[in-house]
């Protein structure tokens, strides 16, 4: 494999989103007592937003309050030029699951859970 053959690739916006609605598990990238962290997290998209279910006791929805966090979602199967990797990156905010997925639609939230979506 050539230098040029692993060259990387912008994706458009659009493909961007197509990929993110279709993978549903990433890794959040944070720091926690100033040291960095990441971690496995399942996620839905609504209207282009990124929404992570957390639990208002999780440490992750009190670690990623008021902070910048990355969201990592890549796939790889071994074939070449197959791979992709999409990041997301904002300052997440907490939004009662009503507001974002509404009845019937995507993933239903447990009792006591909240989305933190990062913009």
């Amino acid at each position: 494999m050539t230098t040029t053959e692993r060259a990387d690739e912008v994706l458009e916006e659009k493909e961007c989103l197509r990929l993110l609605g279709a993978a549903g598990i990433g890794r959040v990238a944070y720091t926690e007592g100033a040291l960095p962290r990441i971690r496995p997290v399942s996620y839905a998209m609504r209207d282009h937003v990124v929404v992570i279910p957390t639990r208002a006791e999780d440490p992750l929805a009190h670690a990623v309050r008021g902070a910048v966090i990355a969201l990592g979602v890549d796939d790889y199967d071994g074939k070449p030029g197959s791979r992709w990797n999409v990041t997301v990156v904002g300052r997440p905010t907490s939004d009662p699951p009503e507001t974002l997925l509404g009845p019937r639609r995507g993933r239903q939230p447990t009792p006591g859970s909240s989305w933190c979506r990062p913009r």
